[in-house]
C-alpha cells in the first residue's frame, strides 16, 4: 500500500458492493453488530467509536462515521445504524463505476474491494464494503454457494486492521528507514520476494506444516513438540535468508505475521459463528482456504490459533501500542 507517504498499498485487499434498498440497510446495520460482538467476545476490546466505514454498490456510497470535512457532494439521510449505543447517520456520495475514497484514487467498484486503509497521515484508517447484493452480482460461479459466509468474515478481517494500522505503520516507516527496503510494501512483500526460491520455500512450507499441527492437535504435548519444531525452523529460515540486503525482513515477517494472523483469527471466529450447524473447525478452515493464497495469512492463523491455545488473554498484547512478534511469543512460552 502506498499511499499517505505511507508503505503499505492496502491491507488485504479483498474484492466484493450496495443500494439502501431491500436488505441493504439490514445488511450494514449486521455488519455494525457483527463488529461490536467481535470487539466485545473475541478481541477483548472496547468497541469505541465506529470507524469511518464506506458501503457502497456500482452508483452509490454510504459513509458511516466520515469526515465530514473530507466528503465530496453529499445527502445526509435520514437512516441511522446504531453501534455501541450510539446511533451513526448515513451520509450518501454518488459516483459511476470509481469508487470516491479519501486522499487516494477512486477505486473500481467492480473489483469486489473489501479493505481497510490509512487516512489522515496514517493517524486514522477507513474500511470499504460492497453491500451483499451488489457482492452477490459481481462474484463469480464458484464462489456463489457461501457469499454471506465469505464476506461476513472478510468484514471482520478489514474491520480488526482499523484497530491496528494506526500504530502498525509506524513500525514499518521505521524499518525502512533503518533497512534496506523496498519503498512500497504489504503483507506479501516477503512472498513477492521469495516465491522462486526453492531453498526459501522449502524451509518455509515445512515450518508451516509443523505450525498447522501444532495449531490442530487435540494433544498438549504434541502441540508443543511440533511448535518446538517449527520454532527451529523459523530460526533456520531467517539466520539463512534474511541477511545483509535482507535483513530487514525479519523486522516485516513479524509484523505481516501478527498483523494478518490476529485478522485471520478474527476472521476465523466469525466464519465459525455462522458456519452451517455442524460443520467442523477443520470444514470451516477448508472453506476460508479456499478463498486464500497467501503466506502471510496462512501462516499468521495457523500462528494465532496456536497462541490463543497456550497463551490466553493474548489479544491485549496485538491492539495496544506495537505488535509483538507471534514467534518471541512462542519463543518464551517453550523456554518455560
Amino acid at each position: 500500500m502506498s499511499v499517505c507517504k505511507c508503505p503499505l498499498v492496502s491491507i488485504c485487499l479483498f474484492i466484493l458492493p450496495l443500494v439502501l434498498a431491500g436488505q441493504d440497510l439490514p445488511s450494514m446495520q449486521k455488519t455494525a453488530d457483527d463488529w461490536e460482538y467481535t470487539c466485545r467476545n473475541e478481541l477483548h476490546i472496547e468497541p469505541g467509536a465506529l470507524p469511518w466505514i464506506i458501503f457502497y454498490d456500482s452508483v452509490t456510497a454510504w459513509h458511516l462515521n466520515p469526515e465530514i470535512a473530507l466528503l465530496p457532494e453529499y445527502e445526509r439521510q435520514t437512516s441511522t445504524l446504531r453501534f455501541a449505543g450510539i446511533d451513526y447517520p448515513l451520509f450518501q456520495v454518488n459516483h459511476r463505476e470509481k469508487l470516491w475514497v479519501p486522499e487516494r484514487d477512486p477505486i473500481d467498484v467492480n473489483t469486489r474491494a473489501a479493505a481497510a486503509m490509512p487516512v489522515s497521515d496514517n493517524k486514522k484508517t477507513f474500511f470499504i464494503s460492497p453491500v451483499p447484493a451488489f457482492f452477490y452480482t459481481l462474484a463469480p460461479p464458484d464462489q456463489k454457494v457461501h457469499l454471506d459466509l465469505l464476506l461476513k468474515g472478510l468484514n471482520m478481517h478489514e474491520l480488526t486492521h482499523t484497530q491496528q494500522l494506526s500504530f502498525v505503520l509506524p513500525q514499518i516507516l521505521a524499518a525502512q528507514k533503518k533497512y534496506k527496503l523496498p519503498e512500497s510494501i504489504d503483507d506479501n512483500s516477503i512472498e513477492r520476494t521469495f516465491e522462486n526460491n526453492e531453498a526459501y520455500k522449502a524451509l518455509f512450507f515445512k515450518e508451516k506444516t509443523h505450525l498447522w499441527n501444532a495449531a490442530m492437535s487435540g494433544n498438549l504435548d504434541s502441540c508443543k513438540r511440533h511448535l518446538k519444531i517449527a520454532l527451529d525452523l523459523v530460526a533456520e529460515r531467517q539466520r539463512t535468508f534474511f541477511v545483509n540486503e535482507n535483513e530487514g525482513y525479519k523486522n516485516l515477517d513479524d509484523i505481516f505475521l501478527a498483523l494478518e494472523g490476529s485478522a485471520m483469527w478474527a476472521q476465523y471466529k466469525t466464519t465459525r459463528k455462522y458456519a452451517p450447524q455442524g460443520q467442523s473447525p477443520e470444514q470451516t478452515l477448508y472453506f476460508m482456504f479456499q478463498y486464500l493464497g497467501s503466506w502471510s495469512q496462512e501462516e499468521g492463523l495457523a500462528l494465532l490459533l496456536i497462541i490463543d491455545k497456550l497463551l490466553p488473554g493474548w489479544q491485549a498484547q496485538f491492539f495496544s501500542k506495537e505488535l509483538p512478534s507471534p514467534f518471541e511469543l512462542l519463543k518464551r512460552y517453550i523456554s518455560k
